[in-house]
């Protein structure tokens, strides 16, 4: 089934958008490293070897 070219493309149900918006967790654990690496905490000291690298495992 060929759309016409002066159709717009359907639109997905709220139900199909809201499944859309939720993310896999790799995506999420991506994100969530990019935005730890982007915005460093710099104002909290260290509290252990571990928080340590924790901090700069990129």
């Amino acid at each position: 089934m060929e759309r016409e070219m002066g159709q717009p493309p359907p639109q997905p149900s709220p139900q199909q958008a809201a499944q859309a918006r939720v993310r896999s967790p790799e995506v999420e654990m991506a994100l969530q490293d990019a935005m730890r690496v982007c915005n460093p905490d710099i104002k909290t000291p260290f509290h252990s070897l571990e928080d340590a690298v924790s901090r700069f495992d990129l």
